[in-house]
Protein backbone atom coordinates (compact mmCIF):
# COMPACT_ATOMS: atom_id res chain seq x y z
CA UNK A 1 0.00 0.00 0.00
CA UNK A 2 1.28 3.25 -0.93
CA UNK A 3 1.74 6.25 1.69
CA UNK A 4 -0.84 8.15 -0.37
CA UNK A 5 -3.29 5.24 0.29
CA UNK A 6 -2.74 4.93 4.16
CA UNK A 7 -3.37 8.77 4.55
CA UNK A 8 -6.41 8.17 2.62
CA UNK A 9 -7.26 5.00 4.68
CA UNK A 10 -6.57 6.80 7.98
CA UNK A 11 -8.67 9.89 7.16
CA UNK A 12 -11.56 8.04 6.07
CA UNK A 13 -10.92 5.91 9.49
CA UNK A 14 -11.61 9.00 11.12
CA UNK A 15 -14.34 10.37 9.35
CA UNK A 16 -16.22 7.23 9.89
CA UNK A 17 -15.42 7.47 13.58
CA UNK A 18 -16.81 10.95 13.74
CA UNK A 19 -20.09 10.19 11.67
CA UNK A 20 -20.94 6.65 13.66
CA UNK A 21 -20.51 8.90 17.20
CA UNK A 22 -23.13 11.37 15.84
CA UNK A 23 -26.80 10.33 16.71
CA UNK A 24 -28.84 12.89 14.59
CA UNK A 25 -30.38 11.92 11.45
CA UNK A 26 -29.92 7.73 12.72
CA UNK A 27 -26.77 6.98 10.89
CA UNK A 28 -25.67 3.41 10.66
CA UNK A 29 -24.78 1.22 13.18
CA UNK A 30 -20.87 0.82 13.93
CA UNK A 31 -20.56 -2.31 12.93
CA UNK A 32 -21.80 -1.34 9.50
CA UNK A 33 -19.50 1.38 9.25
CA UNK A 34 -17.19 -1.02 9.91
CA UNK A 35 -17.99 -3.28 7.32
CA UNK A 36 -18.53 -0.30 4.49
CA UNK A 37 -14.92 0.56 5.80
CA UNK A 38 -13.47 -2.66 5.02
CA UNK A 39 -15.01 -2.69 1.70
CA UNK A 40 -13.86 0.15 1.12
CA UNK A 41 -10.24 -0.86 1.55
CA UNK A 42 -10.85 -4.03 -0.29
CA UNK A 43 -11.63 -1.79 -2.92
CA UNK A 44 -8.36 -0.23 -2.71
CA UNK A 45 -6.31 -2.66 -2.50
CA UNK A 46 -7.60 -4.06 -5.45
CA UNK A 47 -7.53 -1.33 -7.96
CA UNK A 48 -5.91 -3.69 -10.56
CA UNK A 49 -8.83 -5.92 -10.72
CA UNK A 50 -12.01 -6.08 -11.87
CA UNK A 51 -14.61 -4.68 -9.00
CA UNK A 52 -17.10 -7.38 -8.34
CA UNK A 53 -20.85 -6.08 -8.66
CA UNK A 54 -22.34 -4.48 -5.15
CA UNK A 55 -24.07 -8.05 -4.72
CA UNK A 56 -20.63 -9.68 -4.63
CA UNK A 57 -19.15 -7.36 -2.88
CA UNK A 58 -22.11 -7.76 -0.05
CA UNK A 59 -21.60 -11.31 -0.01
CA UNK A 60 -18.39 -11.06 0.61
CA UNK A 61 -18.38 -8.81 3.45
CA UNK A 62 -21.82 -10.45 5.02
CA UNK A 63 -24.15 -7.60 4.65
CA UNK A 64 -26.90 -6.96 1.68
CA UNK A 65 -26.16 -5.08 -1.19
CA UNK A 66 -29.26 -2.35 0.04
CA UNK A 67 -26.86 -1.42 2.93
CA UNK A 68 -23.66 -1.69 1.01
CA UNK A 69 -25.19 0.98 -0.91
CA UNK A 70 -26.52 3.33 1.65
CA UNK A 71 -23.59 2.93 3.53
CA UNK A 72 -21.37 4.43 0.61
CA UNK A 73 -24.00 6.99 -0.11
CA UNK A 74 -23.70 8.53 3.80
CA UNK A 75 -20.19 8.20 4.61
CA UNK A 76 -18.52 9.15 1.06
CA UNK A 77 -21.14 10.74 -0.98
CA UNK A 78 -21.25 8.85 -3.68
CA UNK A 79 -22.44 5.04 -5.19
CA UNK A 80 -20.51 2.09 -5.03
Amino acid sequence: MLYSDKILVSSVTTILQDITSNTNNAPPRKSEAVIIQKVYEYILNHLEEPLPTAKELSQMFGTNDFKLKDGFRHFFNTSI
